[in-house]
């Protein structure tokens, strides 16, 4: 669910999350997890996401990166993405700041 209208594209971070959870059901539960939806609620839209093994994979990379941050206290490199700073509550820590 999000409370938007649905984007041209279905952004990394929207599919990232719904990877995230399908990795927690087939973890948790053992059910396996083809595909999920996102429900855009300004534009009533239902999107689609495919989910495969490998996008599971990358979510487990992802885990152990943010893990990796959190037991070093390296604080990562910026996004190359700089309109994603505006809203960032990371910027005062930031090397980019």
């Amino acid at each position: 669910y999000k409370d938007a209208k649905r984007p041209a594209k279905i952004y990394w971070t929207f599919k990232i999350q719904m990877f995230a959870e399908s990795l927690l059901i087939k973890e948790l539960l053992g059910y396996k997890i083809p595909f999920a939806f996102i429900k855009f609620e300004r534009s009533d839209e239902l999107a689609k996401v495919n989910v495969s093994e490998n996008d599971l994979k990358r979510v487990k990379e992802t885990i152990q990166e943010i893990n990796q941050i959190i037991e070093t206290e390296v604080i990562p490199e910026p996004t190359q993405f700089q309109r994603r700073c505006r809203d960032c509550c990371y910027w005062k820590l930031c090397k980019r700041a």
